[in-house]
């Protein structure tokens, strides 16, 4: 069956199985179990070394295992098992929830970031690759589109003179002819201006 633990000092809820209460943050370690790959764990994450932040649960779905072993968005993952997220891209933290099969264990943080400079730098991840992978995950939505014209005004624009030393920009309207002729905007706004 599909269960989770939750160990906080001496209650046991739900779902996590261990809570060490910090001055500024929760770590948590959670435990879940599910039947079969067919189930899913319920949370989506994002970060990671290659976008130079921390793993970090980004949505909790309703009624799942994540939400039942007590799992909140704005966690951050600084285990799955026993490997640390520290130096993980994305993809490799995917792979090794992954590898955990049926029983997955996390250690998660809450209330905080993790402490640590290495997600700030991204010396190891030059922006070309980054882009390039990028583009990369993207290529097969507009391989075989031609690329957009560029853009072109609805009208042109027609300038009119207009007493003291002013230009009037009026568009093209798809009215009768002559109701917005140069003469008749000029005479409009001439007796407009001089009341």
């Amino acid at each position: 069956t599909n269960r989770c633990r939750l160990h906080f000092r001496n209650l046991v809820p739900i779902g996590i199985y261990k809570a060490i209460r910090m001055p500024s943050y929760t770590m948590l370690n959670v435990k879940m179990q599910r039947d079969s790959n067919s189930t899913p764990w319920g949370f989506r994450m994002q970060g990671g070394k290659d976008f130079g932040c921390p793993l970090q649960i980004q949505k909790v779905n309703p009624s799942s295992l994540a939400e039942r072993c007590g799992m909140q968005a704005n966690d951050y993952i600084v285990k799955i098992g026993q490997t640390s997220t520290e130096h993980l891209k994305h993809p490799d933290a995917q792979e090794t929830i992954k590898q955990q099969n049926n029983t997955l264990e996390l250690t998660l943080q809450r209330g905080a970031p993790p402490d640590t400079n290495d997600y700030n730098s991204r010396a190891d991840f030059p922006p070309h690759q980054l882009m390039q992978s990028a583009q990369n995950n993207f290529s097969s939505l507009s391989q075989n589109r031609p690329p957009p014209p560029p853009p072109q005004p609805a009208a042109p624009q027609v300038a009119m003179p207009v007493s003291n030393n002013r230009a009037l920009l009026s568009q093209a309207h798809n009215t009768p002819i002559g109701l917005y002729s140069a003469e008749n905007v000029t005479e409009t706004l001439e007796r407009t201006l001089k009341r």
